[in-house]
């Protein structure tokens, strides 16, 4: 800036003499243009140096904001560096945890894997006694079908027979019961006449006993008017037994009346 500030002030102090250019000599004319040259060259040092002085605050500007963000990039590199650290520590915390766990489970799966072990081999030994098993079990079987095939061949043969059995049996029973039920109607018959000759039987004694009823009643009528002819002789009774008399020989002449049976 200092070099800046003397080149102006060499240029105001050379205004006058450029004016009056026209009345110097050649000499003069020859070192004013050097002089001009040497303005005009050190102007252009001068700019040369502003742009070089701008040019290096700029790359100071730039330096400063380069330490700037150097200096953060570090501090975030240690900050990241300590949160690298702490998770390296809990990652090998973690690790030591899950290998101690991995160890435990480990040690508990050898522990099952013995048990399951013994228990396949347990299972194994129940399947080989059951497959014996099934062995006896189908030869048994395989007996038991031929002796149940024998026994149904044998009980078809004596079902068949005792079906031809039941059928003759069954067609006895049926002639039986024909003339079981011939026979029935037979005494039914006989039983409807048994009843109506009964029945005339009855009414022939009935009759028989009315005949011989009304035949004593007619004796004791006769033996009665009789007894009436003797009474009349006496005076008659008196009040109720007049009555009666009276009543008694009503009834007396009307069963002799009645026609003889």
């Amino acid at each position: 800036m200092l070099m800046i500030k003397q080149a102006l002030r060499m240029d105001e102090g050379f205004k006058p003499q450029t004016l009056d250019s026209n009345l110097q000599s050649p000499s003069e004319t020859l070192l004013s243009i050097r002089l001009l040259d040497f303005k005009t060259s050190l102007l252009e040092a001068i700019e040369e140096l502003r742009i070089r002085r701008e040019t290096e605050i700029n790359y100071e500007d730039q330096i400063s904001k380069i330490v700037v963000e150097k200096q953060e990039l570090e501090w975030q590199k240690e900050t990241l560096q300590h949160q690298t650290d702490m998770l390296q520590q809990q990652n090998k915390e973690a690790m030591a945890a899950f290998k101690k766990q991995l160890q435990a489970r480990m040690f508990a799966m050898e522990e099952e894997k013995g048990k399951y072990q013994l228990a396949v081999e347990t299972k194994e030994k129940e399947i080989d006694g059951l497959k014996e098993t099934l062995k006896a079990l189908q030869i048994s079987k395989y007996t038991l079908q031929k002796k149940l095939n024998e026994m149904e061949e044998a009980v078809s043969k004596k079902v068949k027979e005792e079906n031809t059995q039941i059928k003759g049996e069954k067609l006895e029973i049926l002639s039986s019961l024909q003339c079981v039920q011939e026979l029935l109607q037979r005494i039914t018959q006989t039983n409807i006449r048994m009843e109506s000759e009964l029945n005339a039987l009855k009414e022939e004694y009935q009759e028989a006993n009315m005949r011989r009823e009304i035949a004593t009643i007619k004796n004791e009528l006769n033996s009665l008017k009789g007894d009436q002819g003797h009474l009349e002789d006496y005076p008659p009774p008196r009040g109720n037994q007049h009555a009666e008399q009276v009543e008694s020989l009503q009834v007396l002449s009307v069963l002799t009346e009645l026609p003889t049976l």
